[in-house]
């Protein structure tokens, strides 16, 4: 069960992410706002997407969707570039 706490969460980081979506990835101003790497916030909002707990139609849910999981591939790609 969704408490009205997790969904305005949720919403919260959606409306985060598809106004940051046009721009590269807000690494530190998702850290302050939101308390995570990037890569956790990506996973939260697509979890959130999924689980319908924001109301986007279906294409712009599955445009930020695909956003999100490129975001998530790019950081961990970048980690795996790092010189050991």
């Amino acid at each position: 069960m969704q408490t009205s706490q997790t969904t305005a969460a949720s919403a919260e980081m959606v409306r985060f992410a598809l106004a940051w979506a046009p721009f590269d990835t807000p690494e530190e101003e998702i850290f302050l706002t939101f308390g995570m790497p990037p890569s956790a916030f990506y996973t939260r909002v697509r979890s959130a997407l999924r689980a319908g707990l924001v109301r986007l139609d279906v294409a712009q849910s599955a445009a930020l969707d695909e956003h999100c999981r490129r975001r998530i591939g790019s950081r961990r790609n970048r980690k795996l570039l790092l010189p050991l």
